[in-house]
């Protein structure tokens, strides 16, 4: 599925400038697509109206499925996982009592919930912690539980805003790994991290923010060759 940004804004409430700055960008079906910039560049903001968490004060995103563009925000939002930087669960639940509320909210049955539920707990080793209150568990842990709530759904487009921060390495190396077998499987995969390292070589293409503007997007070699960078810290580091 496609995804066409179109020229959008957005200002918050209160604000004295736009998070977001008549921006466009085309993220194209299949790919991992790495949305980097300073703090406040606007990537959070941005990742937040893809997702349909917020509204452009301007602007439109169009989402194409086989020549088609789909308008039914319903349908919309069940093509999304989105997996923000924050926890987004209930911590004094277990993971089994978060999955299938979440679940529900996807109008999966209770059969679609089980069946997915026990493939990715079992990717992500948590087996012997299902009858834990989430409140219990490490950072990397609760990482791999925003991961597994996100993609309950098996959604075409996931989005990952900061998925690694904060983890250690063999969690790290555990969620970089399965994306990319999600990616094999066709999934899109847009992806925000501080961690530039990790954003350089799990991604295939790029778009730099700037004050909520799009500076460059295109594949590394165009990326740093515009910005006259031998790499993506680099070009932080500037900004």
């Amino acid at each position: 599925m496609n995804i066409s940004v179109e020229n959008i804004s957005h200002t918050y409430k209160g604000a004295e400038r736009l998070s977001i700055n008549e921006l466009s960008l085309k993220i194209k079906s299949g790919t991992k697509h790495g949305i980097f910039g300073s703090n406040g560049a606007g990537k959070s903001t941005l990742i937040k109206i893809i997702c349909n968490v917020i509204s452009p004060t301007s602007g439109t995103v169009v989402f194409n499925k086989k020549d088609d563009s789909l308008n039914d925000v319903v349908e919309v939002k069940q093509s999304i996982g989105y997996v923000p930087q924050d926890f987004a669960f209930y911590e004094e639940l277990t993971l089994l009592q978060n999955a299938k509320y979440f679940g529900t909210m996807f109008n999966l049955t209770d059969i679609e919930i089980q069946e997915q539920y026990d493939s990715l707990v079992s990717v992500f080793g948590l087996k012997n912690d299902q009858k834990k209150k989430i409140s219990s568990f490490s950072g990397g842990m609760k990482r791999k539980v925003n991961l597994i709530l996100g993609l309950l759904h098996k959604p075409e487009i996931i989005i990952l805003d900061e998925p690694i921060v904060g983890i250690d390495v063999h969690s790290k190396n555990d969620i970089l790994n399965y994306l990319n077998e999600l990616h094999q499987m066709g999934k899109t995969i847009i992806y925000t991290s501080h961690q530039m390292n990790e954003s350089q070589s799990f991604c295939e293409n790029f778009t730099l923010l700037n004050d909520g503007k799009n500076i460059i997007t295109g594949n590394l070699e165009e990326v740093l060759l515009h910005q006259n960078k031998r790499n993506l810290e680099s070009i932080l580091l500037d900004q």
